[in-house]
């Protein structure tokens, strides 16, 4: 169940970047499983994304685009599969590199 803070910033983020319920739960989903488990996957998916781009709402809004260099997929479903992927487009944004 979430709080009403937490209710207040998914429709506020739904609002800004357009997406569908589906999508949002799968953020939320990643987002859960990431303050699970801080050390696996998902949380150190998280902090690249977020230190990349330097706020929660841009992360969000990357982790959840298609990207061509992802084959068309979000990063988080990516990450399911090829997480090194990930990482390493993550690196290319960080250093510049045209991706």
């Amino acid at each position: 169940m979430t709080s009403p803070e937490q209710q207040t910033e998914m429709s506020r983020l739904r609002e800004a970047i357009q997406l569908h319920e589906d999508r949002l739960q799968e953020l939320r989903d990643f987002h859960l499983a990431a303050g699970n488990a801080p050390n696996g996957p998902e949380g150190s998916l998280w902090r690249h994304a977020f230190r990349t781009f330097k706020d929660a709402d841009s992360a969000a809004i990357w982790l959840l685009s298609r990207n061509p260099y992802l084959n068309g997929q979000t990063p988080i479903a990516t990450a399911r599969s090829d997480g090194k992927a990930v990482t390493d487009l993550l690196g290319r944004i960080e250093y510049g590199v045209y991706s």
